[in-house]
């Protein structure tokens, strides 16, 4: 404790170790690294972490020390923590108008979680902050929906990942504008540390596809799929698209040649952001084409979309949930590559199926065509796996370069924790390497840390309206609130059955690493699950019910007993 006083001493914060203490200070609240948690006799305050205008709230009781004073309290525990690089309990005394410091005892910060929302904390952002979300040069009318990225990222994106977003905001403009159909701008919207894509775009492109986007909001809005009369599942006609045969091999081909030679030098080239944005033509010819064949095969079948997943999965003998090595959780450079077992699947023979269809079914459709179809889908989901799979070494390979930058960081004093190096963002990474970064480290690493904490914390709904950005609180509060209140959580079921229980896994989205969790539960509990996800493939082998579109299932499920239903979930 002396060593850690004498360090908080050599940076000009007032010690004084012989004082009583009269107020304790910790580092985090709830568990959140964005705030400290200032404790009196009686009385508890929240400080907003790396803002001194409108970040003090009150929990508890009242304090009588004013709030100019107890800024310059916020600003001494900033002090404490740059000056430390490590968060830290402080016992502080308040005498003759000044702060003291008296202890302090050193912690350590978690790793980014892939889910660390919490409606408990109603005050994770200042006004300032929340405005910042709203831009008045996109139109109010634009929808942006965060469910198409759930199974690939994580709730909310490291910095490092965010930057590589916001660099690129027109990112599917590219295979788009080559088939002379025009996209909305922007493509994506950044916003709290999560990525949402603008559904405008769906609109359009199934417009130039000659279908409905019906099957999108199946896919990923079912609360909006639900609200339709009739929906439709018309094949899109993607030859629109004018991609050669082999144009998906040869840009998965293009990424793992950059993959394989990917050094520090080609990640800082001023080109590379071409490289994730080939990245996501890749999976959006994928998605295209799994869509196709799904939507051809349903057709040609008369099939519902539960039956074709139920003839299209329990047949596949192949996919990634067969997998088994290294693979990337999720596509953020940020987490850890994860060793994938392969999860125990029996693939079921086509003939069965086919013979399940009805008489005058089979009359229209011969069994040859039949398998065809069935052929047809299983490889584009096998191009789809390897498309996850060249995105998964690709941004394992980005983590080993920038651990690789990081180590050396560290040696040269400039990062104190080589994981530190994914709270920067792509350019200021450029910058420290080619010595032109003019601020200040250690503040920047701090205040990224704890505003990244704070914006894991919010709980943003699924989809948005532009002009209702700024309102993200009040919508998502109601939206809870009712479930609560009423104990039932609307949601859409595939493969449902009648049951209660307790052991059901829950997640805003299942990566194929997730995916384990499902293995010895009764259902399955999921924001956001596409018909393509890997955990809608397990569930329909494995004819596990699955209960997509459940709004902030996670946060309101926690340890509770659930019934199940055709359209929703209740809480008994």
């Amino acid at each position: 404790m002396e060593e850690i006083l004498n360090s908080i001493s050599s940076a000009g914060i007032k010690t004084a170790p012989e004082k009583q203490a009269d107020i304790t200070a910790l580092p985090s609240y709830k568990g959140n690294f964005g705030f400290y948690h200032v404790k009196g006799e009686d009385w508890e305050t929240v400080i907003i972490k790396g803002v001194f205008k409108d970040n003090l709230r009150n929990i508890k009781g009242k304090c009588m020390i004013p709030d100019r004073k107890m800024n310059e309290l916020a600003q001494m525990l900033s002090d404490v923590e740059r000056c430390l690089r490590k968060p830290a309990s402080v016992q502080v005394c308040f005498d003759d108008d000044s702060f003291f410091v008296c202890a302090a005892e050193e912690g350590s910060y978690t790793k980014l979680a892939y889910d660390s929302r919490d409606f408990t904390i109603r005050f994770p952002l200042t006004p300032v902050e929340e405005s910042l979300g709203r831009s008045s040069s996109i139109s109010e009318k634009y929808l942006f929906a965060r469910s198409p990225f759930a199974s690939m990222f994580g709730e909310i994106l490291s910095p490092y990942a965010y930057s590589l977003f916001e660099a690129m905001p027109d990112v599917f403009s590219p295979l788009f504008m080559s088939a002379d159909i025009k996209t909305h701008s922007p493509s994506v919207k950044t916003i709290f540390g999560r990525v949402l894509m603008n559904s405008k775009n769906i609109e359009t492109i199934m417009s130039a596809f000659y279908t409905k986007p019906d099957f999108f909001y199946l896919n990923y809005l079912p609360s909006i799929y639900k609200s339709i009369k009739k929906p439709v599942m018309e094949v899109p006609k993607i030859s629109v698209l004018k991609l050669a045969e082999d144009e998906l091999k040869n840009t998965i081909d293009d990424i793992d040649r950059v993959t394989d030679s990917l050094d520090e030098a080609a990640l800082f080239n001023n080109e590379f952001l071409e490289v994730p944005m080939l990245g996501v033509m890749a999976w959006e010819i994928a998605v295209a084409g799994m869509w196709h064949a799904f939507t051809g095969f349903a057709k040609a079948t008369g099939l519902g979309h539960e039956d074709a997943m139920r003839h299209i999965y329990k047949t596949r003998k192949g996919g990634l949930l067969r997998y088994e090595g290294e693979i990337m959780p999720r596509l953020d450079p940020a987490f850890e590559p994860v060793r994938l077992e392969p999860v125990e699947l029996a693939a079921e023979d086509a003939d069965g199926f086919y013979g399940s269809l009805s008489s005058i079914k089979r009359l229209m459709l011969s069994k040859v065509k039949y398998t065809a179809l069935l052929e047809q889908t299983h490889k584009a989901l096998d191009d789809a796996d390897r498309v996850y799979l060249s995105l998964s070494g690709l941004a394992s390979k980005i983590r080993s370069v920038l651990l690789t930058t990081a180590d050396r960081l560290v040696e040269d004093r400039m990062l104190t924790d080589r994981n530190d190096i994914f709270l920067l963002e792509h350019k200021e990474i450029q910058n420290l390497i080619n010595d032109s970064f003019y601020g200040n480290i250690t503040f920047t690493l701090n205040f990224r840390r704890w505003q990244g904490s704070r914006f894991a914390s919010v709980c943003l709904p699924a989809y948005l309206y532009e002009k209702d950005v700024e309102n993200y609180k009040e919508i998502a509060e109601k939206q809870m609130s009712k479930s609560l209140n009423e104990k039932i959580i609307p949601c859409m079921a595939f493969f449902h059955k009648d049951t209660e229980t307790v052991n059901f896994a829950c997640r805003y989205g299942f990566s194929i690493a997730d995916v384990k969790e499902a293995v010895k539960a009764d259902i399955v509990v999921a924001e956001s699950a596409s018909v393509f996800s890997y955990i809608a493939q397990y569930c329909a082998t494995t004819d596990k019910p699955l209960y997509t579109g459940a709004r902030f299932a996670p946060l309101l499920l926690r340890d509770k007993k659930l019934k199940t239903g055709t359209d929703s979930l209740t809480i008994v």
